[in-house]
């Protein structure tokens, strides 16, 4: 017993004294938030995708950071830092290249899609109907209107569903259409 307490506590000192510290604060409070998220080399990058994020509201302030993992793997990750001075992490991204094939995994409170792609040809792992809510393909093309209004009111259960080239969605009723503008207003 006393043997393993003291393997125990090897590997704490162990792991304290290599985990990542940085001079910037945002950072810092992201990786105490999220232990298990590599940090290699993080550096802040221009807002890549800033004009995507204005609707945030002027409360946050979006971080870009460009992170280089080993095997070829490039990280980036959206944090936002809010008028309190707390910051959390909208969005984690990592791209890799494999086999000919280009990989991409976006994270956020969940996995919000998984692909592999080649040329025109992309494959979904999970996570179809969110990338096409906000983007989208010539083979998976951006989400209508209709469709959109749909994703939002199911988006729980629709962000898990795993498979590629997935079905239309349907119509929302009259009622769905309420109930999103109403999410919409507030």
């Amino acid at each position: 017993m006393r043997n393993l307490l003291v393997m125990i506590w090897i590997l704490l000192v162990f792991w304290g004294c290599h985990k990542a510290q940085f001079n910037d604060p945002v950072l810092n409070d992201i990786s105490k938030q999220y232990p298990l998220l590599e940090l290699n080399e993080p550096v802040l990058t221009d807002s890549l995708t800033d004009d995507i994020y204005n609707n945030i509201g002027p409360e946050a302030v979006s971080y870009y950071y460009k992170d280089t993992l080993q095997n070829g793997k490039i990280a980036l990750m959206c944090v936002f830092k809010a008028a309190n001075d707390s910051s959390y992490l909208h969005y984690y991204t990592q791209i890799w290249e494999k086999d000919g094939w280009n990989y991409e995994l976006k994270i956020a409170d969940d996995t919000l899609y998984s692909f592999r792609s080649r040329r025109n040809d992309v494959e979904f792992l999970v996570g179809e109907y969110e990338f096409r809510r906000w983007s989208g393909t010539r083979t998976h093309p951006r989400l209508s209107q209709d469709e959109q209004i749909y994703y939002d009111l199911h988006r729980d259960s629709l962000r898990k569903v795993r498979g590629n080239n997935l079905p239309p969605l349907p119509t929302p009723t009259d009622e769905e259409r309420k109930k999103w503008e109403e999410m919409q207003a507030k």
